[in-house]
């Protein structure tokens, strides 16, 4: 994955690990479970492990 700055005068582009953006999803699921949001927590719990490709099995 690459990401690239929105600042006009930044042309360069930057690889992003995916097991950084995994984490950080992770991070805001746990922030959204707290919140009381379950339905974000949960997008957001199955969007972490697609960036992985790790994603659970169906019970």
């Amino acid at each position: 994955m690459h990401a690239t700055s929105t600042h006009p005068s930044d042309a360069r582009t930057e690889t992003v690990s995916p097991l950084l953006l995994s984490h950080q999803l992770l991070s805001l699921a746990e922030d959204a479970h707290r919140a009381g949001l379950p339905q974000s927590a949960t997008r957001l719990l199955r969007l972490a492990h697609t960036v992985c490709n790790d994603r659970p099995r169906a019970r």
